[in-house]
């Protein structure tokens, strides 16, 4: 028989052990987060349309439908995992393609530019990887696609820094770096001296510290000067 003592110690003993039980298990992390693995990576890719001669279009990826994209238009960045993809690009409602890629991408932003005629049709990727880009310093990089045939070559100036000589229709320039923050990107006629000579186009930009970007110039409609686009690449 327990008497009234000895019970009053088992009671004592049983709520410390509980009390103990409650202190470890507030202790513990609430759920698996800890031991969740991280996200993997992702590239995003975007597109322009730039076909004179094809209309609406259909991009899919790794045979499953991404977007809808028509004449002029620029898609917004898609998130696409990491490593190899296939790309298709088809008339809405079609299951062969008009053109199709395979690459490999990196945790970054890649553009692809469908041009060229419905018999040549090409579905062109940009996407160098940037040069690692010092402290107070961005990377950037020209595309072009900008046709006029009155306006000729031109030059880019980022900052005050030449960014690609003598530019031409369809190009994509190589990586340069320049200064960060707030700066200014400047087109000249070929041969032009900033400070000197007049910008033909220009825009008011923030790069952000060892940043890397795409300088896309396009077509505007009813504007013989081009329009200028900054897309972050990393």
């Amino acid at each position: 028989m327990i008497h009234g003592a000895e019970r009053l110690r088992l009671l004592r003993r049983s709520g410390l052990a509980f009390f103990a039980l409650m202190l470890f298990m507030a202790a513990l992390p609430l759920g698996c987060g800890d031991d969740e693995a991280p996200p993997p990576p992702v590239a995003k890719v975007f597109f322009i349309h730039d076909s004179d001669q094809l209309g609406m279009a259909e991009i899919w990826a790794n045979t499953k439908f991404l977007v809808s994209i028509t004449g002029g238009q620029q898609t917004s960045p898609v998130e696409i995992a990491t490593g190899e993809n296939s790309f298709e690009v088809r008339s809405p409602g079609a299951t062969a393609p008009l053109v199709d890629v395979t690459t490999t991408f990196e945790a970054q932003t890649y553009l692809f530019i469908l041009e060229g005629t419905l018999a040549e049709l090409e579905m062109r990727e940009v996407g160098a990887v940037p040069p690692a880009a010092e402290a107070g310093k961005a990377q950037v990089e020209i595309v072009n696609l900008y046709e006029n045939a009155t306006a000729g070559k031109f030059d880019v100036y980022v900052g005050g820094v030449s960014a690609a000589t003598a530019v031409e229709p369809s190009s994509v320039s190589s990586f340069v770096a320049v200064d960060a923050g707030d700066v200014k990107i400047e087109l000249y006629n070929e041969g032009d001296v900033p400070g000197t000579d007049f910008a033909f186009q220009e825009m008011d930009v923030k790069l952000a510290d060892k940043g890397a970007y795409m300088i896309i110039l396009r077509n505007q409609e009813g504007n013989a000067r081009p329009s200028i686009a900054l897309v972050q690449v990393k």
